[in-house]
């Protein structure tokens, strides 16, 4: 799939009303449960100062709350969504730090090469929204980043029936997004594979968090 294409579907499901709710909804209550459990993870990580690479970062949560604590000292953000990037870039003019940021638009792994150096490298709720998780978590090792968080649907039978479920209400709609669980033994090895070592998890019933470090 080009990213033109991958870019359109990021549009058509990722909307404006969608960005606008979740803009909403952090406004009143902060990061949501699975946010906050991602950046519980990334406080426990020795950094300080680091160049974050926020893969597929929506509306910029963890970028600006890792900004706010100083243990990020810059964020690049790479989001299909120009819904979420709007939003994402609203809320670093908020916060007058545009200068910290820098917002790409497309497909991470289309645009990898063209993205600069990180220390550590966020895919939060993105690995379920690409087809290739391989080539995904290639291009966020290539980043050369030190540590890494992610966070995934778990592969297990109820998970997956939400899953199937939500996308046959999205065929039904005319909505060309999927979603996909992946197995967790193949994203483990692949991030062995780039020589990466998990160093904490956490879980919910239906999420799977992890911290990898080199």
């Amino acid at each position: 799939m080009n990213a033109c294409c991958r870019a359109a579907i990021a549009d058509h499901h990722f909307g404006s009303a969608k960005a606008r709710s979740q803009v909403e909804a952090y406004r009143a209550h902060g990061p949501d449960r699975i946010t906050r459990l991602a950046l519980a993870l990334l406080r426990a990580l020795p950094i300080s100062s680091a160049r974050l690479l926020d893969v597929g970062g929506g509306i910029g949560v963890i970028g600006r709350e890792l900004l706010r604590e100083e243990r990020v000292s810059t964020v690049t953000m790479v989001e299909e969504s120009s819904a979420y990037l709007a939003a994402a870039r609203a809320l670093a003019e908020e916060d007058r730090t545009t200068d910290r940021h820098t917002f790409v638009a497309g497909d991470f792994v289309g645009v990898a090469a063209g993205v600069g150096p990180a220390d550590v490298v966020t895919l939060h709720r993105v690995v379920c929204c690409y087809p290739d998780y391989t080539a995904l978590l290639d291009a966020a090792a290539a980043s050369g980043a030190r540590s890494a968080l992610l966070s995934y649907p778990r592969d297990r039978w109820y998970v997956r029936a939400v899953l199937s479920t939500e996308n046959l209400l999205c065929r039904v709609r005319g909505d060309p997004f999927r979603s996909y669980v992946h197995p967790e033994p193949g994203i483990r090895n692949r991030m062995k594979a780039n020589g990466f070592r998990r160093v904490s998890d956490a879980a919910t019933p239906f999420w799977r968090l992890e911290v990898y470090a080199k």
